[in-house]
Parts: structure tokens; sequence; C-alpha cells
């Protein structure tokens, strides 16, 4: 298998990883923006363990260790996610196309795809103009994984208060599994993930 590999219609590299290739969505130079994941566990670290926050930011090993973090919730994604659809025969997968999980969620579910795995990828957006004050990267990774889905939904035409709710729930609605990153309960995520569990369906947290 090639190391590394790019996807010529959305732009959007792998690299070989073991036996799974993951996404190259997180700029591995000192500096650069930390994604979803190493966000999330930064601001755990921050509220509940600031002995080891204070001891990763004074040593200077901070950003390092924040990327390793998501290096390792991406492995953990397509090990544990893609292996339990496969066993379980999901077929159908929604991303809600928000900046981080969702979009690295989805560029996994691509990069399958064209390895001839058998399964559909359905945006469900809150609204068309959800990337508008992205920057321009942003947009462009956005609308290229966009270009490769099988079905684009919107919940709502324009942005408004309460549209990304409409957007979880939505999704919820027709799932019988929720994979999500959960670190934080009082939050969006965690309002989406309780509305799945009081609906039924299997929880699956990568963030745990």
């Amino acid at each position: 298998m090639e190391k590394r590999i790019t996807n010529k219609k959305t732009g959007i590299s792998y690299t070989l990883q073991g036996d799974y290739y993951i996404p190259d969505l997180i700029l591995p130079a000192e500096g650069h923006e930390i994604d979803r994941f190493g966000r999330l566990h930064q601001k755990y670290l921050k509220e509940h363990k600031r002995l080891a926050y204070t001891e990763l930011l004074t040593s200077g090993r901070m950003n390092a260790y924040l990327r390793d973090i998501d290096t390792q919730a991406q492995e953990m994604f397509d090990r544990l996610v893609m292996e339990y659809a496969e066993r379980q025969g999901v077929t159908t997968f929604i991303s809600g196309g928000a900046l981080g999980f969702d979009q690295i969620a989805a560029a996994l579910v691509i990069a399958k795809k064209e390895m001839g795995q058998n399964i559909r990828l359905i945006f469900a957006l809150p609204c068309k103009n959800q990337g508008e004050l992205w920057s321009d990267e942003q947009k462009r990774l956005y609308y290229n994984l966009l270009a490769e889905a099988d079905e684009i939904i919107y919940v709502s035409e324009e942005y408004s208060e309460g549209c990304m709710k409409k957007r979880n729930f939505y999704m919820v609605d027709r799932s019988a599994n929720c994979i999500c990153a959960l670190l934080h309960p009082r939050s969006g995520t965690g309002q989406t993930v309780r509305y799945a569990r009081e609906g039924g369906l299997r929880i699956i947290n990568i963030a745990d």
C-alpha cells in the first residue's frame, strides 16, 4: 500500500498509519492550529487537570501533546467505528458538516468509499450558508467534501437561532447509532447525545 495518497477530486491527502489511511487535516508543524479533538482535550485539562495543564504549558510540550491526541482520536475513529459499522452492516453515514470532527469523519468515510467499501455519505446541514464566516481554506475543504456526498440535505434555508439543534436532532431521528467526540456534557454535542440516548441509539464516543 502506498504511504501517501491524494483524492484528486477533493484535494485531501491521506497518510498510511498502520493499516489505515488517515486524512491529513491537521498540520504537524509547531504553531499550526490544533483540531477539535485537541482543543476539546485542552479545555478539559484546563478546567479539570490544572497541574497537568500547567506542566504541559510551561514545558513547551502542549502543542505536540495535543497533536498526538488529534492523531490518536482519528486512528481510533477509523479502527473502532468503521470496523464496527462493517460488522453491523451499516451502509449510510450522516455528517453535519461542521468544522473538526464532522469533517474528519466525513473524510474517512470518503476514503473508505474510494477503497471500494459500499457505503453512502449524506450531509445534513443546518443551512445553506453554514460556512459563510469560515476562512477561505476551511470553505475550500468544506465544499470539496460536499462534492463527494451522495446526498445533501439542508434542514433550513438560512442560518437562524436553533437551526444547529434542528440539524442535530434531524440526524438522530434518522439514525441507529450516534458517533461523537464528547468531552463536555454541557454543550451542543452533549445535548445531541442525550437526545440520542433517550431515543435508544447506540452511542459511540471516541473521546472516552
